[in-house]
């Protein structure tokens, strides 16, 4: 971020300010896709075009920030998964759960690959996406352990699907009902049956 140093911390209005591009952008950018105009961004967040690019610099900056934003979310989902002892709960829940942030990566994987490279080299983010499978690996096995799921599928069958579902599709523009939706109906499909 510009104008910040390490160890600076932001005024109560400029923390404001940063948190509502944040939210906006989050919340805007998949709806939208790629095309959509900083200063649509910063009317719809209600901070001046030039707030907006002094707490990112450009849209590059605010892409890695998002994709950081939404990574931690995700993390912050499995963790909470794994405090559930029923597996199929913990599966599900999480995925929901995680769906609006893994649909926000992936719209930014494939809308800027060249922010989303960045994002990917970056250790706290592999760190993070490690961690990440590691726990939905663990809530699989579970889940399947208990009899509760498919226990023909693996993680990475899962989260190939999740992958797919997920992304965006070319001159479309699904709203976060429709990607639960989608994301049900995957579920649906790796659940046993009784």
């Amino acid at each position: 971020m510009t104008g910040r140093g390490p160890g600076k911390t932001l005024r109560v209005d400029a923390q404001r300010n940063h948190e509502q591009i944040m939210a906006t952008a989050l919340r805007l950018l998949p709806e939208h896709g790629p095309d959509m105009p900083m200063e649509e961004l910063a009317r719809a967040a209600e901070v001046g075009v030039g707030t907006l690019y002094r707490r990112f610099g450009g849209r590059e900056q605010l892409i890695e920030a998002c994709a950081a934003a939404a990574f931690t979310s995700v993390t912050t989902h499995a963790q909470r998964a794994e405090a559930e002892t029923d597996g199929w709960s913990a599966l599900s829940t999480f995925i929901l759960d995680a769906a609006p942030d893994l649909m926000v990566v992936g719209c930014l994987s494939t809308w800027y690959p060249d922010s989303w490279r960045k994002v990917k080299a970056s250790q706290a983010e592999q760190h993070r996406r490690s961690e990440i499978m590691a726990v939905l690996d663990r809530l699989v096995r579970q889940a399947q352990e208990q009899g509760r799921m498919r226990d023909d599928v693996d993680v990475d069958d899962v989260a190939m699907m999740l992958a797919l579902v997920l992304r965006p599709i070319p001159g479309r523009t699904d709203t976060l009902d429709a990607t639960r939706r989608y994301v049900s109906l995957m579920l649906d499909g790796l659940r046993t049956r009784p």
